[in-house]
């Protein structure tokens, strides 16, 4: 419960104090790759998406290999549940074959595309335009907020934490029972 609220805690301090400037676009690509890896912790994927307990947790990014080598580097070192993270440039055909995926820009569509059905963390952002993943990026008063599909996570077959979805700007809730 502790670490929970650690993490929790993490996330919310990037959300209100990093700023994310038009003049320092490396600010805010590095709060992005931070949140990319932390929304794992909230994320719950279906046991059969994994090979094993020990096997990593594996990001990929589409459409921006400057994006990859910043994520490869927030991510390294960390654990989340006992997993590793592994970071991939990735097509967008390859998509649904991994955990989480970050589509920038014109990717987006068919990278959501691929990933339809399969247990994916979809992460898009503003330069997406109208195509949005489960998570989706935007830039409020310099600062990198979020809106969560909670209803694209269903789908999916993932579960995110009800903390996480406190911390989003919006979230478009699932159908219910």
């Amino acid at each position: 419960m502790r670490l929970a609220r650690a993490v929790a805690a993490m996330l919310f301090a990037g959300l209100v104090g990093v700023e994310a400037s038009s003049y320092a676009q490396t600010a805010e690509e590095v709060v992005k790759a931070q949140f990319v890896y932390r929304f794992t912790s909230f994320a719950q994927w279906p046991a059969q998406a994994f090979q094993s307990p020990q096997s990593p947790i594996v990001l990929c990014v589409v459409g921006d290999d400057r994006f990859a080598g910043t994520l490869s580097r927030a991510a390294a070192g960390q654990r989340i549940g006992g997993r590793t993270f592994e970071v991939r440039r990735v097509r967008a055909d390859q998509a649904r074959r991994y955990h989480v995926v970050y589509a920038a820009g014109f990717s987006a569509s068919d990278t959501l595309r691929s990933a339809r059905g399969a247990p994916v963390l979809t992460i898009t952002d503003a330069a997406s335009g109208d195509d949005r993943g489960i998570i989706h990026f935007v830039v409020i008063d310099n600062r990198v907020r979020f809106h969560i599909d909670e209803a694209s996570a269903a789908e999916a077959n993932l579960v995110l934490d009800s903390r996480l979805l406190g911390l989003a700007l919006s979230v478009r809730r699932r159908a219910g029972p």
